[in-house]
């Protein structure tokens, strides 16, 4: 599900949706058979094929899988090849016994499918099985010897009537009787009846007549019906798929014959098995075979079979032929041709054509557009309806199938890849396409189907103003951005990308296509209102316009205010003045003025009251702009009142009197004497003196009257003589010098000022504890220097501190130390003040005694110390609370040497009882553990040694605490540190480091796991895997790595070979810890072997003797029994794909044959019996070098012949049999019966024929009553050699007698545990049998268990059972029962034997007893709520029964009670919620009580400690504090305390505070907060940065998981003035023309404060005006041109203006900056051409008739390269540096344009085109200008002309003026003759055109006869010249 926003660019997100569909299981299972009804011989062979069941349930999962059972009673049995899956499968039904119609003729089996469902569902079918009858039994004659006497004239006398039958039916019952052998000429035998008759009279003779009966043969057999029926030979009888299984029932063939014995036996045949559609034909004789008994046709081969096959067939025609098997003669035939149809099997998949397919779609085409038409096809010839869906890539539902053809795909809905849809460009989408209309078991195919969307332009931008479209700006908006613009293109991609332009440009502008943006100043009276058009283009291929008009609208803005000029006026007036007005002096006028020219009007802010008590009026001055009276500016004027001295100083009272205490400090005040004058200010007085009286200047008086003691001074009535007082003559002066006096009188009063004096000053004394009430212990003194008036010197004593427990007495009076009643104990003295020594055995007690003077009422007071030493004795022992110290979570990289805890206060509080006693830790010597280390002192644990929690994960040892007494007494305490795992290791793996795959292999498919892969951490050991993308490759969380997409084999594009990281990491809590191995695989990519090898043969044969020797070679024939060899073929090609290696697959589990795995030759391995198997089924494949093997198996069918190797074996070989007199006559042995004799041969040489050895001797001994009795028989056979067994049977003939018996044989009797010794349990009582002889005697023949057999005591001569010792039930071991045998025997002897079983049965002598795992001490924790299971009680009951069975309950409990226990299973349960703070241990008496009789009880106590759980959070007195502080406080400077509690105990309660913000933007760590909840400044705080901190102060206890509790802190920062003023901007540098105006705005300055008290500003310029050039705004700080006519850039061109800017603080801040003023200057004078630089020369060259100038000439080499310089030209500027100069070449006077150009900066002329050609061009005339920056621009005049000369390079080759020369010469012609001149040019110059001729070197011959004139070319002869040697010369 995909949820987007409309927003710019386009956001979304994503969400999936499972739908889980719930199975139901609504079908039933089926079963279908392909015949219900059938028929079968009698003699089907066992697990032969009966019948196909097919199963199939419609429903998913364990709903469809289900089982197939048979009734029980029937031999048949279901075996299944393969599960049962959704699809359904084939099963086969085999028989698994051997029929005999005889026995039963006929089966109803009932078929049950029952699936796994829930609630399971089923069905079921009935097979219905009839068998026919098959002439398998002999004819029976009983007897078979006659012996018959007839007298000679008894013809026609019936001699014998031979009565012989058969169990057949039918024709197989009818019987033929004939004489085999003997004389038979006497004699006449019936052939129907068996009657044998004289054949004429004859005379009495014997004869022994043996009778031979033959079946006769009736005819031939006849067709029966058919399973299924047979109807026509053009109707199909049934149906056989083309993937039918080996052994699958195609139809049973039944044909009956008459007769019987072998001419009645049926032999069935294939005459012919033809496939064939009707028009064409093909042998399928090889498919199929037919049981020649059964007449059952099944398929012999499966694969072979194949509809789609050419030529075509679809259905078979068997000729079926049905022989008989006569004794004699030709057999008899019948045959039938049946007709099956061939059903098509799925077994091909669908085929693409034209996979991968593509399509291209523009952009919104509408739903139902034609994506691609998917061609495809299914080559099986039916299941060829072909449905197709889209299996993937269509996540948006963007496409379906064509609801008519889903092979069409077309659009589901439109695309738009356009905002706000944001649909993908491109998809891949998975088609897959189903046969058989996507029902059964149908076969898929999938196709990939990519798909393109082309997009359009067709969306327009939108452009909108957010705030609208008419926007109104004051004419002083600063420049910058005025309002937001959006504009919005819904197309994708460059279509919409949008460009922005704004019309009219100049005022206003865009910032991008974002904001619109105030280029420059407005101005009111220039414009007050703009039009504006803002345009969006976007950059699609044909662009849309989008555009919105703005209207900007400029207000007036009023922007001076009124000032006053000088603001501050002064004056003054007499305050004698007679009346009123009167002028000021001086006169004084009031000038203020207003920028804006609208005048101003004058207010007087100050409302005057006079009085003659003030003497200075301020009087304030308001001027007013009349065109905004919020404008004003202020002036000050102040009026001073001129005093006169008027009046005298006069005191109140001429004389005051008043006394004082001796004791009053220097400069204490004493009294105000003042005066009083009318006059003010400056007549007012001014100054008191003490005239007189002031004797060793012990008083002052101050300027306002105060008399005090003078400074260092000290009244001391006793250094004063008497009490005279002090008489002070005062003199006051006011401003005019006018005087008044008065008189003042002090006298001087004692005071108690001296204190008490202890000498010595502190007292030592000791007792020894338990000293008696009224021990002297010392006496103290103490005196005092006072006098004794108002007893200030009497002194009083008492004890002040030291002595709490009021050990000591002290006497007021004397000062004499006492012993109280208070019993001195060294031990329990713990709350008075103390000093321990170390080991000294004195404890001191220091006491403070004051004494107090002024009896006692002081206030002076002396204290001393009396230190007693009190004698101590060492009684206690060390104890520590808690005893047990746990610590948990230590990291196992703890540091050695880090502390994990103390076992001091707060963790743990160890005491001694003797205060004075020190405690000292060590570690337990028994401790093994040298992981730790503990502090003798502190008792801090450390570590000592590195820890490792995979080697010990919790360590326990004891530390022992001894105190320091002598001899010292110790405690131990358990310590027990629970070590944290650290992930420290990281995981290792078994990795491949190479690993291949097959580029054909699937996605998904496994390349290599990771195995064997551990972590030796501890914990953190589950592993997860990960891969470094870039590979093609995927991890699962098991480590197997798989390939995440397709793979490609292509060396000559593509990788070969990937080197694949693999990562393993552990689960380590945090990233920061993780640990990870990484391992590297190179994974090579193989290429595909693409054909697998194909058989020549699928089946073969072969047979072979068993007795064939290992390495037989096997012969190898076709199903028709040609001669061939294994032999394949492979269609591959290159490395070793085509190389074939054969293997036996199946069938030798016996490892009886080996194949040559090279040519496929079979042979024997190891030896053959045939007994053991008679044939083998052996299954071959072969493989190529490629590893594919062949889809098919050749099935290799071996037979195993026979041998005579085994003899007839007796089962048993000898046997033994007792007959008793009287017994009737019964047949003994029957050897024919089956498994009675065996031979394992098969055919003739296991058929057996059995004779008496002796039958004449033993005959006669063996006629009991009629009885047979069998003998001795021996077995040959009909083969040769024979081989024989003998079978011996020993008969025993015995007189009946009967064993003696017990009258109770067999007896059980229970027998109490606490039976006594001796009782009698049980008497055996014996009796005489029949026929037996006494006498009787018994005796104890076994005790069961033996061990116990002395527990009972039996006598054989009474047959007595009795207790022989003492009993015990509760024991499992003599708990019983015990079995006894006890046999009797007479005198025969025949014995007999009786039992006895004794069961204990169980008292209860036995208390319960609580279990050994019971836990009388628990902690449990606090909160657990009721019913919570604290433990559950065991026990144990020695006894039994109710005995052994013990109930719990609670005698009594602690309050609150709030434990229950469960009587019957004693779940001891809290019955309400246990609350530590309320109570913390529980007291529970528990009682286990039996149900035996009487009862017996068991009670013990049960403490339950309830353990704290944090579930008190910490709690403030308030929800929230205020507090402040000023800014700039030094950190710690204290904010306040705010303390929490918590009403948890130990840890829980033990609290850390801290801050964290609570508006989320105050910051907490500007704060810190004590362990007390003291809170501080952390850092220097800033008001103006912060001013209000909104803090959360949190109080979190120690509990597991912690409580919090929190208050609301807000703090305020007072401001100060400590912020300097900060410029924005400065320094800066500005621009100003040289002519502006007065008045023009050269700058404004802007500065900022951030104090907010302080933070008024004021600006001036202090320095860098020069001729006061520039005027400042002290309130605004614009800056303007107040002098235009000193501005000259010549005379000044740069101002360095220093200026400042102060705020309104006391005392004021300040800050100054520089703002450059750069005086322009205005463009007057062009640039001008000086001297030529020294690069040039000059030639004077006429330009005219009139006038000559001077041209500079440079030369320059043709072919001189780009960028060649040839010198530089130079102008000047009269404006001075400001303008910069630049060069262009105006024009080419001679010469093309363009080969040559001038540097615009530097004035370098330089070749600009590599083209320069002297002989084309030798001079060129350039004309350069020169031009400034001003504007406008002004260009040089007259322009430089510059000639360049192209000099010459001897880049021209000489050229003769012929190609060929030609001459003819005699051979007479003489030497020195000129034959010819050749000639030539060169277009160079100079030497380099200068010519000179040779002779090439070539021309060796030539240059023997003739020679060339270098310089003119004349070629002559130098040598006589010969037709006949040279003809000719080149």
């Amino acid at each position: 599900m995909n949820n987007g926003t409309l927003g710019t660019p386009v956001l979304t997100s994503t969400a999936y949706i499972t739908v889980n569909v719930t199975l139901v299981n609504d079908y039933d299972p089926t079963i279908t058979l392909n015949s219900t009804t059938m028929v079968m011989p009698e003699d089907t062979p066992v697990s032969s094929f009966i019948v196909s069941v097919t199963a199939d349930d419609l429903d998913y999962g364990n709903d469809g899988t289900f089982t197939i059972s048979l009734s029980p009673t029937t031999p048949l049995l279901i075996t299944r090849s393969i599960n049962f899956s959704l699809t359904g499968d084939r099963t086969k039904l085999l028989l698994t016994e051997a029929l005999d119609r005889e026995t039963k003729d006929s089966y109803v089996i009932e078929m049950r499918a029952l699936d796994q469902g829930s609630p399971a569902r089923s069905s079921t079918t009935t097979l219905t099985v009839s068998i026919t009858d098959v002439n398998d039994n002999t004819p029976v004659c009983s007897p078979n010897t006659y012996n018959v006497s007839v007298t000679a004239d008894s013809a026609a006398t019936l001699v014998a009537s031979i009565p012989c039958t058969d169990a057949d039916l039918g024709d197989n019952q009818l019987l033929a009787y004939s004489f085999l052998s003997g004389d038979t000429r006497n004699l006449t035998l019936s052939s129907t009846t068996g009657n044998a008759t004289p054949a004429s009279a004859q005379r009495t003779a014997t004869v022994t007549v043996t009778v031979h009966v033959l079946p006769r043969n009736l005819g031939p057999p006849v067709w029966g019906t058919f399973n299924p029926p047979w109807i026509s030979a053009t109707t199909a009888i049934n149906s056989v798929s083309e993937n039918a299984d080996e052994g699958f029932a195609v139809f049973t063939a039944v044909a009956i014959d008459y007769d019987s014995g072998p001419d009645g036996q049926v032999i069935y045949s294939l005459a012919s098995v033809t496939g064939t559609d009707g028009s064409t034909s093909v042998d399928l004789s090889s498919v199929f075979n037919i049981s020649s008994s059964s007449g059952q046709v099944q398929v012999k081969t499966k694969g072979i079979l194949d509809r789609e096959a050419t030529p075509a067939y679809t259905y078979i025609n068997f000729v079926v032929q049905a022989r008989d098997n006569p004794t004699t003669g030709t057999p008899n035939s019948i045959i039938q041709t049946v007709r099956v149809d061939v059903t098509d099997f799925n077994e091909l998949d669908p085929t693409f054509t034209g996979d991968p397919f593509s399509a291209t779609l523009v952009e919104d085409s509408a739903a139902g557009t034609l994506v691609k038409q998917m061609v495809v096809s299914d080559p099986d010839s039916s299941n060829t309806i072909i449905t197709c869906q889209i299996t993937s890539g269509n996540d948006l539902s963007l496409f379906r199938t064509n609801s008519a053809n889903s092979t069409i795909i077309e659009l589901n809905t439109a695309i738009d890849p356009d905002r706000p849809k944001n649909h993908p460009l491109s998809y891949l989408l998975i088609v897959t396409c189903l046969d058989n209309n996507g029902a059964g078991s149908y076969r898929t195919a999938t196709a990939n189907l990519s798909v393109t969307i082309t997009t359009t332009n067709d969306h327009t931008p939108v452009v909108s103003i957010p705030i609208g479209s008419s926007i109104t700006l004051p004419e002083t908006q600063a420049i910058g951005d005025v309002a937001d613009i959006s504009v919005v293109d819904q197309d994708y991609g460059t279509d919409g990308t949008v460009a922005c332009s704004i019309a009219p440009t100049g005022t206003f502008g865009l910032t991008g296509c974002t904001k619109l943006t105030l280029v420059s100043g407005l101005d009111y009276p220039t414009a007050s209102s703009y039009s504006l058009t803002i345009t969006a283009v976007d950059s699609g291929a044909t662009p849309r316009t989008g555009s919105v008009v703005v209207t900007v609208t400029v207000t007036d803005v009023n922007r001076y205010t009124p000032s006053c000029s000088p603001a501050t006026y002064s004056a003054s007036v007499l305050e004698t003045a007679a009346s009123f007005p009167t002028a000021l002096t001086p006169a004084t006028t009031i000038t203020c003025t207003d920028g804006d020219g609208n005048g101003v009007y004058y207010q007087l802010e100050t409302v005057l009251y006079l009085s003659p008590a003030v003497q200075t009026y301020t009087i304030l001055i308001r001027a007013v702009d009349p065109a905004d009276s919020s404008k004003s500016g202020l002036a000050t004027a102040t009026v001073a009142v001129t005093a006169a001295n008027e009046f005298t100083p006069t005191f109140p009272t001429a004389t005051v009197t008043l006394s004082v205490y001796e004791t009053v400090a220097s400069s204490t005040t004493i009294t105000t004497f003042a005066a009083t004058d009318a006059d003010y200010s400056p007549h007012a007085i001014t100054s008191y003196a003490i005239a007189s009286g002031n004797t060793g200047g012990m008083f002052a008086i101050s300027n306002a009257g105060v008399i005090t003691v003078a400074s260092g001074m000290t009244i001391d009535y006793e250094a004063v003589s008497g009490s005279s007082p002090y008489v002070l003559q005062i003199v006051a002066t006011d401003g005019g010098g006018l005087t008044g006096t008065g008189t003042i009188s002090i006298v001087i009063l004692d005071s108690n000022d001296l204190p008490p004096v202890f000498s010595p000053a502190n007292y030592s004394a000791s007792v020894p504890e338990g000293s008696a009430a009224g021990t002297t212990v010392t006496t103290v003194t103490a005196t005092d220097g006072d006098t004794a008036l108002n007893n200030n010197n009497k002194i009083l004593y008492s004890k002040l501190t030291g002595d709490s427990a009021g050990y000591f007495s002290v006497n007021s009076t004397n000062g004499l130390i006492l012993t109280t009643g208070n019993i001195l104990n060294y031990d329990t003295v713990t709350q008075v003040v103390f000093t321990v020594f170390y080991r000294k055995v004195v404890k001191k007690i220091e006491l403070q005694v004051t004494a107090v003077d002024g009896n006692g009422a002081g206030p002076h007071t002396a204290t001393t110390t009396v230190t007693v030493a009190v004698t101590d004795v060492n009684l206690h022992a060390p104890s520590c609370s808690p005893s047990t110290v746990t610590v948990n979570n230590i990291r196992e990289d703890v540091t050695v040497g880090t502390a994990l805890t103390s076992l001091t206060s707060p963790v743990v509080i160890c005491t001694d009882g003797d205060a004075k006693d020190t405690l000292t830790y060590t570690m337990s010597a028994s401790a093994s553990d040298s992981h730790f280390a503990v502090n003798p002192t502190s008792g801090a644990i450390t570590v000592s040694t590195a820890l490792d929690f995979e080697t010990a994960r919790i360590h326990q040892f004891e530390v022992v605490v001894t105190d320091s007494a002598t001899p010292a007494k110790s405690v131990s305490m358990a310590v027990t540190i629970n070590v944290l795992d650290v992930n420290e290791f990281s995981p290792t793996c078994t990795v491949p480091t190479t690993a291949s795959m097959n580029e054909a292999q699937a996605v998904g498919t496994a390349a290599y796991s990771a195995t064997s892969c551990s972590d030796s951490d501890g914990t953190a050991t589950t592993l997860q895997f990960a891969l470094v993308p870039g590979t093609p490759f995927q991890v699962s969380s098991s480590g197997a790595v798989t390939a995440s997409s397709a793979l490609d084999y292509d060396p000559a594009s593509a990788t070969t070979s990937y080197s694949v990281r693999l990562i393993v990491s552990d689960n380590a809590p945090t990233i920061s810890s993780l640990r990870s191995s990484t391992y590297t695989t190179v994974v090579s990519v193989t290429p595909v072997n693409e054909f697998a090898p194909v058989l020549t043969y699928t089946a073969l044969t072969a047979s072979l003797a068993e007795d064939s020797g290992t390495g037989t070679a096997l012969a190898l024939k076709t199903i028709g029994g040609t001669s061939v060899s294994m032999a394949a073929t492979d269609a591959d090609r290159g490395l070793n794909h085509a190389t074939l290696t054969w293997s036996i697959v199946g069938g030798n589990d016996a490892g009886k044959f080996s194949i040559n795995s090279a040519s496929g030759a079979l042979q024997t391995a190891a030896a053959l019996d045939r007994e053991t198997a008679a044939s083998y089924t052996l299954l071959v494949s072969v493989t190529d070098g490629g590893g594919l093997s062949s889809t098919a198996n050749c099935t290799v069918a071996v037979s195993v012949t026979d041998i005579n190797d085994n003899t007839p074996v007796c089962n048993p070989a000898s046997q033994t049999i007792t007959l008793y007199e009287g017994e009737a006559a019964k047949q003994l042995v029957d050897f024919g019966a089956s498994g009675r004799v065996t031979d394992a041969d098969s055919g003739v040489n296991a058929q057996l024929t059995f004779s008496l050895n002796n039958a004449a001797a033993l005959s006669p001994d063996f006629q009991l009553s009629g009885t047979r009795l069998s003998s001795v028989r021996s077995f040959s056979s009909w083969w040769q050699p024979a081989r024989s067994a003998t079978c011996s049977v020993t008969v025993n003939i015995a007189v009946t007698a009967r064993p003696p018996t017990f009258t109770v044989a067999n007896s059980a009797v229970t027998v109490s545990e606490s039976s006594s010794v001796g009782t009698q349990v049980f008497q055996f009582v014996p009796n005489l049998g029949t026929g037996g002889t006494g006498p009787l005697t018994m005796s104890l023949v076994d005790f069961s268990p033996s061990a116990n057999s002395n527990l009972f005591a039996f006598d054989a001569s009474t047959g007595r059972v009795s207790v022989n010792q003492a009993l015990d039930y509760d024991s499992s071991s003599t708990r019983g029962p015990f079995v006894l045998m006890v046999k009797v025997t007479d005198a025969t002897p025949l014995t007999a034997s009786g039992t006895l079983t004794i069961s204990l049965t169980d008292v209860n002598d036995n208390d319960p007893q609580f279990g050994s795992t019971v836990e009388f001490t628990k902690t449990i924790d606090e909160n657990v709520g009721s019913a919570f299971l604290t433990q559950t009680i065991t026990w144990t009951d020695a006894d039994s029964g109710l005995s052994g069975i013990a109930n719990c309950s609670i005698v009594g409990q602690s309050t609150p009670a709030i434990f229950t226990i469960d009587a019957t299973n004693c779940q001891l349960k809290t019955t309400a919620n246990p609350d530590r703070e309320n109570c913390s241990l529980h007291n529970i008496t528990i009682a286990l009580t039996d149900m035996g009789t009487p009862q017996r009880t068991t009670q013990r106590s049960f403490f339950i400690t309830i353990a704290d759980q944090n579930d008190n959070t910490p709690a403030f007195a308030s929800a929230s504090f205020a507090a402040s502080v000023a800014e700039e406080s030094a950190p710690s400077t204290t904010v306040g305390t705010y303390a929490a509690t918590d009403a948890d105990a130990g840890v829980n309660a033990q609290l850390t505070y801290s801050l964290t913000s609570q508006d989320g933007i105050s910051d907490a760590s500007k704060f810190t907060v004590s362990s007390a909840g003291a809170v501080t400044t952390a850092a220097t705080l800033d008001r103006e940065q912060f001013g209000v901190y909104r803090l959360l102060l949190l109080a979190k206890d120690g509990g597991s998981p912690p409580r919090t509790g929190t208050t609301t802190l807000v703090i305020t920062v007072n401001d100060i003035n400590d912020h300097t003023p900060l410029f924005s901007g400065l320094p800066d540098t500005v621009k100003l023309v040289e002519n502006s105006t007065a008045g023009t705005l050269v700058y404004t300055i802007a500065a900022t404060d951030r104090d907010s008290t302080y933070g008024a500003l004021t600006y001036s310029i202090i320095d860098g005006n020069n001729s006061t050039a520039f005027a400042i705004d002290a309130s605004t700080g614009q800056v303007t041109v107040a002098s235009p006519v000193t501005l000259n850039r010549e005379a000044i061109p740069v101002y360095q203006l220093v200026v400042q800017v102060q705020d309104n603080g006391s005392p004021a801040k300040s800050a100054t900056s520089t703002l450059t003023v750069s005086v322009m200057d205005v463009n007057e004078f062009a640039p001008s051409f000086a001297s030529p630089t020294v690069s040039f020369s000059y030639t004077c060259l006429k330009k005219t008739q009139l006038d000559y100038f001077l041209f500079p000439i440079v030369q320059i080499a043709e072919n001189s390269p780009v960028g060649s310089t040839l010198g530089t030209v130079t102008a000047t500027d009269s404006d001075g540096p400001s303008q910069t100069v630049s060069y262009a070449v105006a024009a080419t006077l001679v010469g093309t344009a363009g080969h040559f150009s001038v540097n615009s900066v530097t004035g370098v002329v330089y070749v600009n085109q590599a083209a320069l050609d002297r002989e084309t061009l030798a001079t060129y005339v350039l004309q350069i200008a020169a031009y400034d920056n001003g504007v406008p621009s002004l260009t040089s005049s007259p322009l430089l002309n510059v000639t360049i000369s192209i000099t010459d390079t001897n880049d021209n080759d000489p050229v003769f003026s012929a190609a060929y020369y030609n001459a003819s010469v005699s051979e007479s012609l003489a030497i020195g003759s000129v034959v010819l001149t050749v000639s030539a040019t060169d277009q160079d110059a100079g030497s380099n055109a200068a010519l000179t001729y040779s002779l090439h070197s070539s021309a060796t011959t030539a240059s023997t006869f003739f020679s060339i004139n270098s310089a003119t070319g004349q070629l002559s002869t130098i040598a006589a010249l010969d037709y006949e040697t040279n003809t000719d010369f080149l």
